[in-house]
């Protein structure tokens, strides 16, 4: 049976705040901060890692809740670093719309 980890995320133009929640729904601490920029994506995915492993994770799920085009950044890096973005509001949304 898979384990999985799901993080959803409050992107902004200079700062995101993250929060873990495990397959019940329970959340995992506090939200945290951190910046919209590259360490702050690199920082992000080092304490997914940590996470991951602490937790005996097989995975983890990504949303990231975005206004404009903030989140495009966070979400590239994400994808290229093996981990799974995914953007419910974008998904839902017709194609007409996008």
């Amino acid at each position: 049976m898979t384990k999985t980890l799901y993080v959803g995320i409050d992107v902004a133009s200079r700062s995101n705040t993250a929060q873990g929640v495990d397959p019940t729904g329970q959340a995992l601490g506090k939200p945290w901060p951190f910046p919209n920029t590259l360490p702050g994506a690199q920082a992000l995915e080092a304490r997914l890692a940590t996470m991951l492993q602490q937790g005996a994770y097989d995975h983890v799920m990504i949303g990231l809740e975005a206004t404009a085009f903030y989140d495009w950044h966070l979400a590239d890096y994400l994808a290229a670093s093996g981990l799974s973005p995914e953007c419910p509001l974008r998904l839902a949304l017709p194609e007409s719309r996008r």
